[in-house]
């Protein structure tokens, strides 16, 4: 069974996905009394899971916006 899932990305954090990336969202952990009823449980859990990651994109300031010193 599925006792605890962590996530270790702080909110408003960048996540760049591996290979190039350092790290992960978080861990799932479970228990069990057989290895394949501990995956099965693990595969369970990340399949309901659901992640909404935006897309960084570049700030680009308007023809119409001041620059800053201008304000």
């Amino acid at each position: 069974y599925v006792y605890r899932v962590t996530i270790t990305v702080p909110l408003h954090n960048t996540v760049t996905p591996l290979p190039e990336g350092d790290g992960y969202l978080g861990f799932i952990f479970a228990r069990g009394t057989r290895p394949e009823l501990v995956e099965s449980a693990l595969r369970k859990a990340h399949r309901e899971l659901e992640f909404e990651i935006d897309t960084l994109l570049p700030v680009i300031h308007g023809l119409n916006s001041p620059k800053p010193d201008q304000q």
